[in-house]
């Protein structure tokens, strides 16, 4: 009789442990684990269905930088958090699509999403394997100097992508942010609207001389920031704004001709269009020098050109993307919508800002 007691203990020791060790397992390996270790057949604990669980788990996947040891390396020392990278690519950065504008200029970057929904470029190493006859000015920045169809092929580092685009010359002439330059050339007839004088503006050379023209909306425009800036004490001047075809022409062959980085071609000059103007300030009149950005006159055209629809078409340190030298006397209308967000958009040429303006 004490021996039947002390076997049904026993017995009960066991279904206990083996509830524990059940329960153990749901805690290791999960509810799938377990099930497919019940339901392997053998129930004996000799490890077979543990192993069985274990080869079912699925390995972590790889990050966006799987395969990319280059890149993932160069994008964590320019202070990338890799850990919380969603996703990585290269992107055309001023470009919202591949339909893009003759004469602009694309620049390419590599870009990460992050977890949380943020992004962020970052300047690591961008070259083209492919252009198909587009030109090319440092590593990142295309030049759509070529009309057409291409895939253009652009790799950063262990990474790389292709892009389909194609350019058109499909810009509004009557359109402010019309984009003229030595490869995107206007037609020799070709004004943007109505020419005026008006009696608000200060012209340096008088109201006489061609010269003082300017189509009509940039000319109401500049005469308001004019009238803004005289009343934060900057006297700024008219010196030159619309130049014809055949008077550009006289002024070109007089600099020299070909390969000009400070007179235009005719057909290539701002000036034809009517849209821009050289302006003076304060005590110079008729100076113009590289020197003028260290005046006070240029310090506020900086800060508040935009608010007027102009932008600084010509800029330090982008002589090789416009074409041109630097010019701190040279101001474009493009509409004032158009500057504000031009200067939020962090672009710096209209080559750059107009690259998928297709107007």
């Amino acid at each position: 009789m004490r021996n039947t007691t002390n076997k049904k203990i026993v017995k009960v020791d066991r279904r206990r442990v083996r509830i524990a060790a059940i329960v153990s397992l749901l805690l290791l390996v999960g509810t799938a684990g377990v099930l497919m270790l019940l339901g392997s057949g053998t129930g004996s604990g000799s490890g077979d269905g543990l192993r069985a669980a274990a080869s079912d788990i699925k390995p972590v996947e790889p990050g966006p930088l799987a395969g990319m040891p280059e890149l993932r390396e160069r994008l964590k020392s320019e202070g990338a958090d890799i850990n919380c990278i969603a996703s990585v690519d290269i992107v055309m950065r001023n470009a919202s699509g591949t339909d893009l504008v003759y004469g602009a200029v694309v620049y390419f970057t590599v870009r990460t999403e992050y977890t949380d929904g943020s992004r962020a470029d970052y300047s690591s190493p961008v070259s083209f394997t492919d252009t198909q006859g587009l030109s090319t000015l440092h590593n990142d920045i295309l030049v759509l100097d070529e009309l057409g169809s291409f895939t253009v092929t652009v790799s950063a580092m262990d990474m790389s992508r292709s892009f389909d685009i194609t350019v058109s010359k499909q810009q509004n002439l009557y359109n402010p942010i019309l984009l003229i330059n030595k490869t995107a050339r206007v037609p020799s007839d070709y004004v943007a609207g109505e020419l005026v004088l008006r009696g608000d503006i200060d012209y340096v050379y008088g109201t006489g001389d061609e010269v003082s023209l300017m189509a009509a909306e940039a000319a109401e425009h500049f005469a308001a920031m004019a009238e803004a800036a005289e009343r934060d004490g900057v006297y700024i001047y008219f010196l030159s704004g619309h130049r014809d075809y055949s008077l550009q022409q006289i002024l070109y062959d007089r600099a020299g001709g070909e390969n000009q980085t400070d007179t235009a071609p005719p057909g290539a000059s701002e000036h034809q269009s009517g849209l821009c103007v050289d302006v003076t300030w304060d005590d110079n009149r008729y100076g113009l020098y590289a020197e003028m950005e260290y005046t006070a006159g240029y310090a506020w055209l900086h800060t508040h050109c935009y608010e007027y629809g102009f932008i600084l078409r010509y800029p330090k340190g982008y002589e090789d993307v416009t074409g041109y030298d630097f010019e701190p006397w040279h101001y474009r209308y493009i509409g004032v919508d158009a500057a504000i967000e031009f200067r939020d958009s962090g672009c710096v040429t209209l080559e750059e800002y107009s690259a998928d303006k297709i107007i």
